[in-house]
């Protein structure tokens, strides 16, 4: 299949067609269109076995997540580099050792690898995946959280961002700590670490557990042509001169500002008088 115009052409029998049903308008990327084209080669045209060619670890966990909710089975495989990944075995293999359903595991994957960094989303400095994966794997409550994490209403609260921090929390180490804030301070009073290598805000987090749900959203319903997704404008995003800009938080000290002018002001009197001590 190839896309062209907004249209889908499916070449079979040494002629092409357009496949009304593959128009993807809506979607903006090559990743989320894979799982389009995907679905509609299991579904409609009940192919046995699908490889997608993609280097790109988003396409793989969606290639995991959607297979996990195909009606009718078929193997599918993520081409990457000279190697074939046996995406329906690991899928399988993956529920099995955790013990719980292929639809909760690939759920739980893919909402913690928006939450530590996808082509939309910031990430931890310094924090890699392969320890966010370990947490969500092995952690019951993260799984069962984590699975049903793009349904929750864009004022998030309660369990979800709940262990959402947590899972931050946990990625430096310090399960012992329940606030990001208390975190921050801590580790920044521990050894001045330089700012980006700091855990986010409380506030700046929820921004960024909103902006992951968005892009959840629409992994979650890569594989409609044209799928329903809220404005970006409820997920911590604004539109500005026709532009998609990050919101900035929402929370911070409202006498900073005076307190600077203050501190400014003192040490230009400060100043004033030394000097006038050293000219008399």
């Amino acid at each position: 299949m190839r896309k062209d115009s907004g249209d889908t052409w499916a070449f079979s029998n040494g002629e092409w067609d357009t496949v009304k049903d593959l128009s993807c308008e809506k979607h903006e990327e090559a990743d989320t269109r894979m799982m389009a084209h995907l679905y509609y080669c299991s579904q409609e045209l009940e192919c046995e076995r699908i490889i997608v060619e993609s280097g790109d670890t988003d396409v793989l966990l969606l290639s995991m997540f959607h297979f996990a909710r195909l009606k009718r089975f078929c193997e599918i495989f993520v081409r990457r580099g000279g190697r074939y990944v046996h995406v329906h075995t690991v899928v399988r293999r993956l529920a099995e050792k955790c013990n719980v359903s292929m639809q909760t595991i690939t759920a739980a994957l893919l909402s913690g690898f928006a939450l530590t960094r996808c082509d939309t989303v910031s990430y931890p400095f310094r924090r890699g995946k392969k320890r966010a994966a370990k947490i969500i794997l092995f952690s019951p409550l993260c799984l069962e959280v984590f699975s049903d994490f793009e349904a929750m209403a864009p004022d998030i609260e309660g369990p979800v961002l709940d262990e959402a921090r947590n899972l931050m929390i946990r990625l430096y180490n310090k399960e012992a700590i329940s606030s990001l804030n208390i975190l921050r301070q801590h580790m920044f009073a521990q050894n001045k670490s330089e700012l980006r290598s700091l855990p986010p805000t409380e506030d700046a987090f929820k921004q960024h557990v909103l902006r992951a749900l968005y892009q959840l959203r629409w992994w979650k319903h890569a594989h409609e042509s044209n799928p329903i997704i809220p404005s970006v404008t409820e997920f911590s995003r604004n539109v500005l001169n026709n532009i998609i800009v990050l919101c900035q938080l929402q929370h911070f000290c409202h006498n900073f500002p005076q307190t600077l002018m203050y501190q400014a002001s003192v040490n230009a009197n400060l100043q004033s008088a030394s000097q006038a001590d050293a000219l008399a």
